[in-house]
């Protein structure tokens, strides 16, 4: 056996990598298994197939052992791959290793043999592989002060590494002098005469001030170089500003740039500096120039950081500004309505009263007002919304309703109701696609969605209100408001200049065919909630011959699975000597039986089915043969249902006859 394990494990070619995979996988499985007693036989079989895995390629696709392995069992893994790790390392070949280190996690800070092998492949030939060494070495948290000192001592050059570089920033602060001394650094990772200035984002709380001061002047000889990459310069800039103490003086030169990139680079960094508050007055100094668009939004975060008693006055005088931008003054009506500093409303209101302030900054203002709608003055201007600008009344349909106190929902639904009766198109079809989600707190949702379908002088936003009643109804919400547009729209008469016009063609009769339809494909378990509300609705169809089609996709909807003879045999009678008719309603079955197949089984049908079969007339035979095949085909024809059909091969109705013969259990 174990010869023709090792006759697999060492074949390259494709076709048989998912016998390797399998093999890998079993090896793995006898590995965990045995892993308490590694001198079993069944450890030393799982070493040895592992050792023929990694023969083709000289590594092994290791699972996450620290998950599968018992505790412990980590060190005869190591100890029994060992010499193959080893006899790897001289020909400097360290995958296996690396791999290893990995599928063991924390667990591999432990292993001796392990780490000796990794501090080894950190002075192997390949760059690539130092790298990966240096990351795994220096990751446990309990050496690797001790082990960077090595490393340094070894190499200057490793500060190029990343893992090296954030070990020394984060807990060998001693070594920051090696970085930033002004000499370049010399090694493997750097070579020539330019200074290596690594862009740091943080930890600048551990340094010494001397430290901070010497960061800043290699970050300003980087920023002044010729030749220096734009995107290194600004984020040399922005470094700069989380230096502590000086972050905001060493912005200074860079504010007053005539260089844009450098600029914007130091106004985005005023808002990082270790006082950020005090930058807000100098970022929205800006707020009318070019640079608003970094400035403005940098003092964002300033505000955060400034009394709310002080905040008002610097954004009062953006909001008052003849020359701020719109979008410096949306920003600023939005922090006030963050914020809600002493005076905020009022402000706002004296603001948004003037007829001549942009559309915009009304619609950022009104947005504000949501935050103080505990005072009536917020509610009257809110009110005007739903009839000014196309922006303003949609404004209103960007909240949803967990974005307010639930003692604010009923009166902010009726807004959106209002919306509803919007002048533009385009609101109307938004706000009533908005309806479902307010009917919980407007009672008049379901009458207005109803109203917008039934009324053929809108346009095509109906559809949006057909599917606000869908999910309005499917939430267990206006069932009689929908029964009573079914019977209008039923029972209307388009105008004559409506039936086949160039332009509509009975326009009641389709909303109400889409009606109906939404209706029919509700959730199971909504229209079984609901069944009698349904049925009510194929009564007020009953006395219109052009909606008996509609009537029983409807009936067959409400259909109660658990009895079904009852509904399938009063349709029956009814299609008798009605083929067009027939053959419409057993498609009608067909879907109504593949949508619920969930709710009846061979059981559930067998009663309906030979009630129909003894019927013998045309309507019954038709929906019996239905019934017989979409049974037949889910549960493989068991002989009941295969006698069934030979029965109905048989029927006295012809046309049922010749349709029962085209029905075939199987296939040739």
């Amino acid at each position: 056996m174990g010869g023709t394990f090792r006759g697999y494990a060492t074949v390259r070619p494709s076709p048989h990598r998912w016998i390797q995979d399998q093999l890998n996988d079993l090896a793995f499985k006898l590995l965990t298994d045995s892993a308490d007693d590694p001198a079993s036989q069944r450890f030393r079989f799982a070493i040895a197939l592992l050792d023929q895995l990694a023969e083709p390629t000289g590594t092994i696709s290791f699972p996450r052992l620290d998950r599968v392995l018992p505790r412990g069992a980590e060190a005869s893994l190591v100890d029994a791959l060992l010499p193959r790790l080893e006899d790897a390392a001289k020909l400097d070949r360290y995958q296996l290793t690396f791999a290893l280190t990995q599928a063991l996690g924390k667990r591999a800070r432990h292993q001796e043999g392990l780490q000796r092998l990794l501090e080894r492949a950190t002075t192997a030939a390949s760059d690539s592989v130092v790298r990966t060494a240096l990351s795994h070495w220096l990751d446990d948290p309990h050496t690797r002060s001790t082990r960077v000192a090595q490393v340094l001592a070894a190499d200057e050059s490793t500060l190029a590494v990343p893992t090296v570089l954030t070990a020394v920033v984060r807990s060998r602060q001693d070594l920051l002098d090696v970085l930033l001394r002004s000499r370049p650094l010399k090694g493997r990772f750097l070579k020539g005469d330019v200074r290596f200035v690594p862009i740091i984002h943080s930890g600048f709380n551990r340094w010494l001030p001397r430290q901070c001061e010497a960061y800043r002047g290699a970050l300003d000889a980087l920023i002044a170089t010729p030749g220096t990459a734009e995107w290194s310069r600004t984020a040399a800039v922005r470094t700069l500003a989380r230096l502590p103490e000086i972050g905001a003086a060493a912005l200074e030169p860079y504010l007053a740039s005539q260089q844009v990139p450098l600029q914007e680079a130091a106004l985005g960094g005023l808002a990082w500096t270790d006082e950020p508050g005090r930058a807000l007055n100098q970022l929205l100094a800006h707020a009318g120039t070019d640079r608003a668009r970094v400035a403005v939004y940098a003092a964002t975060r300033c505000t955060r950081f400034v009394p709310r008693a002080e905040i008002r006055q610097p954004l009062e005088s953006v909001l008052r500004s003849d020359t701020a931008k719109v979008t410096s003054k949306k920003e600023a009506a939005r922090l006030l309505g963050d914020h809600r500093p002493p005076g905020a409303l009022d402000l706002l209101l004296a603001v948004v009263a003037d007829d001549q302030v942009h559309r915009d900054l009304r619609v950022a203002i009104g947005r504000s007002l949501r935050d103080f709608l505990d005072d009536d003055r917020a509610w009257r201007v809110l009110a005007t919304f739903p009839g000014r600008s196309e922006d303003e009344a949609r404004s209103l349909l960007e909240t949803a309703p967990d974005q307010l106190a639930p003692r604010h929902r009923p009166r902010f639904a009726e807004l959106v109701l209002e919306t509803c009766q919007s002048d533009t198109q385009r609101v109307r079809a938004e706000a009533l696609a908005s309806l479902a989600g307010w009917a919980r707190w407007a009672d008049r949702a379901p009458q207005v969605a109803c109203a917008a379908i039934d009324d053929l002088d809108t346009g095509p936003e109906w559809r949006a209100a057909l599917g606000a009643l869908t999910t309005m109804l499917q939430d267990r919400v206006g069932w009689t408001e929908a029964s009573d547009l079914v019977q209008t729209l039923a029972h209307r008469d388009d105008p004559l200049e409506q039936n086949a016009g160039p332009d509509r063609d009975r326009p009641s009769a389709q909303r109400l065919d889409a009606v109906l339809h939404a209706a029919a494909e509700l959730p199971r378990y909504a229209r079984s909630e609901h069944r009698s509300e349904l049925l009510h609705i194929a009564d007020l169809l009953g006395d219109r011959a052009e909606f008996t089609p509609d009537e029983f996709v409807i009936r067959l909807a409400a259909m109660d699975w658990t009895a079904p003879t009852p509904t399938v045999a009063a349709l029956a009678v009814r299609l008798d000597d009605r083929p067009l008719l027939t053959e419409g309603t057993m498609s009608a079955l067909a879907h109504a039986l593949g949508r619920d197949q969930a709710a009846w089984g061979l059981l559930t049908l067998e009663d309906a089915t030979d009630h129909l079969v003894g019927l013998g007339s045309s309507g019954s035979g038709a929906l019996a043969l239905q019934l017989v095949r979409s049974a037949g085909s889910r549960f493989d024809w068991p002989e009941p249902w295969r006698a069934r059909l030979r029965t109905l091969r048989s029927h006295p109705v012809d046309d049922v006859t010749v349709l029962a013969k085209r029905v075939w259990r199987a296939g040739e």
